[in-house]
């Protein structure tokens, strides 16, 4: 039967392996997270600079229709700002009076001669101008187009830059479970030690008894040729030996040659 503790090492070592797998899993569903974001960013600035793109080729297309409108427009306003409106003030000529058909007819036919020459120099004039007013228009609104393009260039470099600060911050999403899952396998780790362990020390020191294949018996003094104890020390006497009897009685003072 498996020890406690050693029990709940193993849990705790499995717990651990969870949490540290929930933590993992964490981290990398949020750094696909940042990555789809920023896809998707990248994806619709390109969209709109595209878009923005389209419409500064479209000002091309068609150019001579275009050009013919624009020349038609200017040349009615130029005939407008030459030609004032017959009858006005600007029209009227301060003539001397003539009942003379000749004259009359005269005049009318150099005012219309005259007409038809300033329309036909405000036509020349618009279809002149209307290459250049036209290319001008359109340069101008291209150039809107390339800023508006640059600045999206700007926001999808800075888009990129920001990334790999989300992804640093993606991969701390499951700080919290990897602690949890280290502290637990830590503990398990002990636990499976101390289980372990205290299994080996109970079986040696009063626990169960050992295998009696791994346990050598000493000795005995009778397999020795020692015999008991009493057989050891029954050749000693009885009485204690002192320290001058292995040399005799010692001898007296007064019969010693050095006595004074």
């Amino acid at each position: 039967m498996c020890d406690p503790l050693t029990i709940a090492g193993a849990a705790l070592s499995a717990g651990g392996i969870a949490a540290n797998s929930i933590g993992a899993s964490q981290a990398a569903a949020a750094s696909s997270r940042a990555y789809n974001a920023e896809r998707q960013r990248q994806a619709q600035l390109r969209q709109e600079a595209a878009q923005v793109q389209q419409h500064s080729n479209s000002l091309y297309e068609g150019f001579a229709a275009k050009q013919q409108d624009r020349a038609a427009d200017l040349a009615s306003t130029l005939r407008g700002a030459q030609l004032p409106a017959q009858g006005s003030a600007a029209t009227t000529v301060e003539a001397p009076a003539t009942a003379s058909n000749i004259t009359t007819q005269g005049e009318a036919s150099q005012r219309a001669s005259a007409d038809a020459y300033a329309g036909q120099q405000a036509n020349a004039l618009a279809d002149l101008r209307s290459f250049g007013d036209l290319l001008g228009t359109n340069a101008l609104a291209q150039a809107r187009d390339a800023g508006q393009i640059g600045q999206l260039g700007n926001f999808m470099r800075g888009s990129a830059s920001v990334l790999p600060m989300e992804l640093n911050a993606a991969s701390h999403a499951g700080d919290t479970a990897k602690l949890f899952g280290g502290l637990a396998g830590g503990l398990g780790k002990v636990g499976i030690a101390a289980g372990i362990n205290g299994s080996t020390l109970g079986g040696l020191f009063g626990g169960a008894a050992a295998p009696a294949s791994n346990v050598t018996s000493l000795p005995t003094m009778a397999a020795s040729g020692m015999g008991s104890i009493a057989n050891a020390y029954g050749g000693l006497p009885a009485a204690p030996m002192s320290i001058a009897q292995p040399f005799g009685a010692a001898p007296s003072f007064a019969s010693s040659p050095y006595r004074v």
